[in-house]
C-alpha cells in the first residue's frame, strides 16, 4: 500500500495503522499527519523506512521509536536512513489527552 500525503484523526476511540506491509513512499517527501484527541493511535512502520517524526503532546503520552516519550511538548525522531535516503517519511502527530505510539 503506497503512503500519500494524507490526515488522519482519532477522536474518543483507537486506530491502528500497520504499514510494514507498504510497498513504497509516494513521492520523495511524504507527509502525514496523525491527530489523537480523547483516544489511542498506534503506527507500525516497516524496520528499514526513512522516516522522521515530529511529535506533539498535551496532557498525553507520545511515544516514538527510540523510546524517547513525551507527555507535555515536543519530540522529534529520525531514522538511521532518514539522512542518506532520496526519499522519506515525515510524520506530524499531535496528541491531546490521550496516547500515540510509534514503532519501526
Amino acid at each position: 500500500m503506497p503512503v500519500h500525503n494524507s490526515e488522519y484523526n482519532t477522536v474518543f476511540g483507537k486506530t491502528v495503522y500497520d504499514f510494514r506491509n507498504m510497498d513504497s513512499l509516494s513521492s520523495s517527501n511524504t507527509k502525514v499527519k496523525y491527530n489523537t484527541v480523547f483516544g489511542s493511535t498506534k503506527i507500525i512502520l516497516p524496520p528499514d523506512l526513512p522516516v522522521h517524526i515530529k511529535a506533539d503532546a498535551f496532557f498525553a503520552a507520545a511515544r516514538l521509536p527510540s523510546g524517547n516519550t513525551v507527555a507535555f511538548g515536543s519530540a522529534n525522531y529520525n531514522s538511521e536512513s532518514s539522512d542518506t535516503s532520496t526519499s522519506r517519511l515525515n510524520i506530524v502527530a499531535s496528541v491531546v489527552f490521550g496516547e500515540l505510539d510509534i514503532q519501526q
